[in-house]
């Protein structure tokens, strides 16, 4: 074990296809500052939370009803 924290990437590298990762503000915060101003996300630190996950192959937006930002990658096409 690491005293090192984990990455998003090391996390996102990990996710299984299809599963939600939801991420509070405050975490985005920290992976993606300033993050938060003025009642919305900064758009670059929005960008750079989009390209991330497009980087990782996932797609990254808000999800309503969770209240949360959420990471996912697609399933498989068959």
């Amino acid at each position: 074990m690491t005293d090192q924290p984990e990455t998003l990437e090391d996390i996102l590298s990990r996710l299984p296809r299809a599963t939600p990762f939801f991420v509070p503000d405050e975490v985005l915060a920290i992976w993606f500052p300033p993050w938060f101003g003025a009642g919305s996300p900064n758009p670059d630190s929005l960008k750079a939370a989009e390209d991330s996950a497009r980087r990782m192959g996932c797609t990254f937006g808000y999800d309503s009803f969770m209240q949360n930002w959420c990471f996912t990658k697609p399933p498989i096409s068959n």
